[in-house]
C-alpha cells in the first residue's frame, strides 16, 4: 500500500485530562515554595507540598492520549499520574493553587506538548496546561498570600478546578489605540501638562524632539 492511500489523521472531538505530579523526592519546586513559606510568610510548622501540571487535551482519541502518557506528559520514574477524580479526592481539601496562562497569553509548555503529540499522531490537538501547587499545613490566609506570590495577574490567573467542557474562551478585541491628537503643535504649556498627565519621564527638550520626529512622519503619536 502506498503512503498516498493512507487516510490522514482526523481531529477527534474528545477531551481527556491528566494530572502529573512530581514525586516528593524529585520536586525541587516544592522545596523552593517551602522556602518561600518559611522566609516570607513565617510558616514554622510542618508542611506538605506537591507540584505538577494538569493537561487538558481536545482532539485526540483515548488510545492515542494514553499512548502518549509516558512520552509527552509524564516520566514515570519521577512523576505520579492521577485522573481528575483521583486528584480531586486527594487534594480538594487543601484548595490547590492552579496558576495558568491568561486568555490570549502564549503558553510554551502547552505548545510544546501539542507539537509532540502532532509528531506522534499526525494531528495537532488543542492543549491547555495548568500548574498545580497543593499545600497542606498552612492557614487560609497564608494560602491566599502564597497564591498572590505565585500568580502574576499581568499574564496569569487562578485556574478552575473543573475541566473544560467547551471551546476556549474567546479573546476580546483590544480597544482602539489612542492617538494624542494635536501633539505636533503643542506649545510649552501644553507639553508640560501632557507630561504631567501621562507621567512621562521626559523634559521639554525631549518632547520638542518628539514633535520634530512625528512632524517629519506626518502623524501624531499613539499611546
Amino acid at each position: 500500500m502506498s503512503l498516498s492511500t493512507l487516510a490522514a489523521p482526523e481531529f477527534v472531538d474528545e477531551r481527556h485530562a491528566c494530572y502529573v505530579l512530581k514525586k516528593p523526592e524529585h520536586d525541587p519546586k516544592a522545596k523552593h515554595i517551602e522556602g518561600m513559606l518559611r522566609r516570607q510568610l513565617g510558616v514554622t510548622g510542618p508542611v506538605t507540598i506537591r507540584t505538577g501540571y494538569r493537561y487538558q487535551v481536545h482532539g485526540l482519541g483515548r488510545a492515542d492520549f494514553d499512548a502518549s502518557m509516558g512520552t509527552v506528559f509524564a516520566e514515570h520514574p519521577i512523576n505520579d499520574v492521577l485522573s481528575h477524580d483521583e486528584f480531586r479526592a486527594a487534594f480538594d481539601h487543601c484548595d490547590p493553587i492552579l496558576p495558568e496562562a491568561d486568555a490570549g497569553q502564549f503558553d510554551i509548555t502547552a505548545e510544546s506538548a501539542a507539537q509532540c503529540l502532532q509528531l506522534q499522531h499526525g494531528i495537532k490537538p488543542d492543549v491547555q496546561m495548568t500548574q498545580i501547587v497543593a499545600v497542606e499545613g498552612i492557614s487560609p490566609q497564608q494560602r491566599e498570600t502564597l497564591q498572590r506570590l505565585l500568580i502574576n495577574p499581568v499574564d496569569s490567573r487562578q485556574g478552575s478546578r473543573n475541566l473544560a467542557t467547551g471551546p476556549r474562551e474567546k479573546i476580546p478585541e483590544p480597544p482602539p489605540v489612542r492617538t494624542i491628537e494635536g501633539f505636533r503643535t503643542l506649545d510649552a504649556g501644553a507639553r508640560k501638562t501632557l507630561s504631567k498627565d501621562q507621567k512621562l519621564a521626559m523634559n521639554d527638550v525631549d518632547l520638542v524632539k518628539l514633535q520634530e520626529h512625528f512632524s517629519a512622519e506626518g502623524r501624531d503619536p499613539t499611546v
